[in-house]
């Protein structure tokens, strides 16, 4: 049986009502600005946060403006996507242009950078007015060695996604650390995953050539467990999404999903003020309705 993403559904018609066309040029950025804020005791979940952006995207677009840094970004096959914002407050200090502005930069290189980091040291980026970098630096640890990083700004067009909220069927929140378990399990069996929703549990099942799995979720396994009255159905999902959505588990422990019929699901982990979300189109076998 051929199995058809519900990419161009979710993307096109239930998340994104209208887009804005956003070129990011690293050349745009005022002679007279200057971008920079420091990282102090959030610097782990900073590193959770970048370090592991490369599973979604080679290259992301970074949103400075008064509210603080924003980003949004997709999977190359357009059917996950992801949504972050750190408020002003998150930072120890932020410091930001005149104008809001964006920077492109390659997710590899961050990482690579990123895995020099030491607890004990604070982080600091910045663009200078007269520069195509982005400059970093690790500074002010105990007994490891200051260190200063450049990453060239990129090149990027972008088109901006707008997220159209709609009320769920379903409420979900469970412990993070589960969850990812489960979905290892899962995998041992099939790469997709058939979720059905009752009023007593989360039946979710994988069934593949060399057999199966099942396992019954009820209220006391979850944190939350809530479904709208009379509401009955069965979603499938890729299992290798799910993984990569939980590789940001460290975020918070917990994990609140919202599910709509036929529609993406809202993944969410909440942190010090800051959130990062993600939106997954279901799968539906060839000839079933949408």
């Amino acid at each position: 049986m051929i199995e058809l993403y519900l990419c161009i559904f979710s993307i096109f018609v239930v998340l994104f009502w209208g887009k804005i066309d956003l070129n990011i040029r690293s050349g745009n950025i005022n002679q007279h600005t200057i971008m920079k804020f420091v990282v102090a005791t959030t610097t782990n979940t900073f590193k959770v946060l970048f370090q592991n952006i490369k599973t979604f995207a080679d290259d992301v677009v970074i949103h400075f403006g008064p509210e603080g840094l924003y980003m949004q970004g997709m999977d190359i096959s357009m059917c996950c996507c992801f949504e972050m914002k750190l408020p002003v407050a998150w930072f120890e200090s932020y410091e930001e242009a005149d104008e809001e502005f964006n920077v492109g930069i390659a997710t590899g290189v961050l990482q690579k950078i990123l895995a020099v980091h030491r607890d004990s040291q604070k982080i600091t980026l910045s663009v200078e007015s007269d520069s195509d970098v982005l400059n970093i630096s690790f500074t002010g640890g105990k007994d490891v060695l200051d260190t200063f990083f450049e990453i060239p700004l990129m090149e990027i067009e972008q088109d901006m996604l707008q997220f159209e909220a709609y009320e769920s069927e379903v409420d979900l929140t469970i412990g993070s650390d589960k969850l990812s378990e489960l979905v290892s399990q899962l995998k041992m069996f099939d790469d997709r995953v058939r979720i059905h929703f009752t009023d007593e549990a989360v039946i979710v099942e994988a069934n593949g050539s060399e057999g199966s799995m099942r396992t019954d979720i009820t209220t006391d396994d979850v944190l939350e467990y809530a479904i709208g009255e009379g509401i009955a159905f069965d979603q499938e999902y890729s299992l290798e999404f799910m993984t990569m959505i939980g590789v940001f588990k460290k975020l918070n422990p917990e994990f609140v999903i919202q599910f709509h019929r036929d529609r993406p699901l809202e993944g969410r982990y909440d942190f010090d003020g800051a959130f990062m979300k993600f939106f997954l189109a279901p799968k539906l076998s060839s000839g079933q309705d949408i």
